[in-house]
């Protein structure tokens, strides 16, 4: 950064290859210079665990952000390879076996780390309604 003494402005200068930039194309490559290439990591709010192998005892990572029903129906699709236009509805396993609406409030409440197998219904041609119960077996992160 230089300081013009006569204007008192401020200006941003940044030397390169023997070339020197100004203002805001000094400010661009300094960014570029000390922000990583890479995306920042995203740190999930809620861990699901979903069984893709019951006989074997796989499962397959769930990462939500934003922790509403569209992104878990998304997300248990993709493991499944489904579309999510070809879900239905989705319920989870609630007390004494009751099926519950999946929504946003629902999602929000379920147990980080928490790990469920997946039963499906046809509902109609390519239509599906899934049923996330809970899994006895815990994995480790």
């Amino acid at each position: 950064m230089v300081v013009d003494m006569d204007s008192g402005t401020t200006a941003m200068v940044q030397v390169v290859g023997g070339h020197k930039a100004y203002g805001q194309d000094a400010v661009l490559n300094n960014l570029n210079m000390t922000v990583p290439s890479g995306k920042m990591p995203i740190v999930p709010k809620l861990t699901l665990y979903i069984c893709v192998d019951p006989r074997e005892r796989v499962y397959q990572a769930v990462y939500l952000t934003c922790l509403t029903s569209s992104e878990l129906v998304s997300k248990v699709c993709a493991v499944l390879g489904l579309h999510s236009s070809q879900v239905a509805s989705m319920f989870v396993e609630g007390p004494n076996g009751i099926k519950l609406v999946l929504n946003d409030l629902l999602v929000s409440h379920l147990n980080d780390h928490s790990t469920y197998s997946i039963s499906t219904v046809h509902d109609g041609p390519e239509r599906y309604q899934l049923l996330l119960k809970q899994s006895e077996h815990t994995p480790t992160p």
